[in-house]
């Protein structure tokens, strides 16, 4: 969004505000009912600022607005977000993964996010023939990163944690029972990693 040209930014504020279009080689405009969804890496607030992106295009785009968390903030969806991947990149293929190159996974910072992500695990699935990940088959900038390390007591925990809390949709007494531990534990874990169970349901 914030990459349309000054030219693009009238066009769409005049479709928005008009509500119709003119297809091409059409002699009319005709009426439309839309409503825009969009997303954007860059502070459009600044850039209206800036006087690079239309205020009253950023009006018209700015009812409801969310932001969404860089994937080092949000490491616990790992879990989710690299079985669904692996789905559409490997075609149903069952795919598992060395202990080492679940640490580089789980300790990389992902810097460019989902796209990034992405990428990795498609080119470990093209190099793992025999459907085992391992180490060596992951970008370099990953493997460095890890150094084929463990992860700490700490993180093993914090991991194991949010593992459960997911899989019971951030029910404290059941990921009690699960893990062997007193509710009053499972919040004093969560305390100290700051997670909230409550963002799990």
């Amino acid at each position: 969004m914030a990459e349309l040209s000054p030219e693009a930014q009238v066009k769409l504020l005049r479709v928005l505000q008009e509500r119709e279009v003119q297809p091409v080689g059409a002699t009319r405009p005709i009426p439309v009912d839309l409503r825009v969804v969009c997303a954007t890496h860059a502070n459009l607030e600044a850039l209206v600022e800036a006087g690079s992106f239309r205020s009253d295009l950023y009006a018209r785009l700015s009812g409801v607005s969310f932001r969404l968390p860089k994937l080092a903030e949000r490491r616990e969806d790992l879990g989710i977000l690299v079985p669904a991947l692996l789905r559409r990149i490997s075609g149903g293929q069952g795919i598992s993964f060395e202990r080492e190159a679940l640490w580089a996974i789980a300790l990389y910072s992902w810097p460019r996010n989902i796209r990034e992500l992405e990428q990795a695990l498609a080119a470990a699935v093209a190099w793992a023939q025999d459907g085992v990940v391992a180490l060596s088959h992951l970008p370099p900038a990953l493997t460095q990163v890890s150094g084929a390390q463990s992860l700490s007591e700490g993180e093993e925990l914090q991991m194991a944690l949010q593992k459960s809390l997911r899989s019971h949709r951030g029910n404290v007494s059941a990921t009690a029972r699960e893990m062997g531990k007193a509710r009053v534990q499972i919040r004093r874990w969560c305390k100290r990693f700051g997670i909230d169970p409550a963002s799990y349901r």
